[in-house]
């Protein structure tokens, strides 16, 4: 399946039935595995709970653990996926209203305004619509990648110091001088 923005996605179509059972079974597996259990820990764990609970423990299995994380962490994906599109999407329309508004202020000879007062409205809604283009801009992806150096004192390249600290203990555990 491809993307809005070209890039592959992960994710496939899943009927209703599958879904729920994905969100289901896959966000106790998502709450363990955030916590830091192996998958393996995972199938193990719930292999118990099932039992603890007068289940059976099948579908717990390892391979079957992993597909679950597999689809759950798609599922997310995808779900992302729609929120940011919709963000861009939302966000490009509050732009496009900006500039629709404060463009007539930068092309419109203002009557009953002091010249002063005309140039400072002008060049109000002028930053307003540089901003609003650059956002835009930026938003599309229309920009160019900006290249970054870091250097370190006045300009100079960085100096990257390692410093390696070995502390020897005996057999007991104390420290050694």
């Amino acid at each position: 399946m491809v993307a809005g923005d070209g890039t592959k996605k992960r994710g496939k179509r899943r009927s209703p039935q599958t879904t729920a059972r994905v969100i289901d079974r896959g966000s106790r597996i998502l709450e363990l595995r955030k916590n830091g259990a192996s998958l393996r820990a995972i199938s193990a764990a719930l292999k118990k709970e099932a039992e603890a609970k007068g289940e059976s423990d099948r579908g717990y299995s390892y391979e079957q653990v992993r597909k679950d994380y597999n689809a759950i962490i798609d599922l997310r994906i995808e779900e992302q996926q729609e929120t940011l599109e919709e963000i861009r999407a939302i966000s490009a329309e509050r732009l496009e209203e900006v500039l629709l508004h404060y463009m007539p202020y930068v092309r419109l000879k203002v009557d009953g305004l002091t010249p002063r007062n005309e140039v400072e409205l002008k060049k109000k809604a002028g930053d307003t619509v540089i901003k609003a283009v650059k956002e835009l801009a930026e938003l599309y992806g229309a920009k160019r990648p900006q290249k970054l150096e870091v250097t370190g004192e006045d300009g100079k390249p960085l100096n990257v110091v390692t410093q390696v600290i070995v502390e020897f203990t005996n057999e007991t555990g104390e420290d050694r001088e």
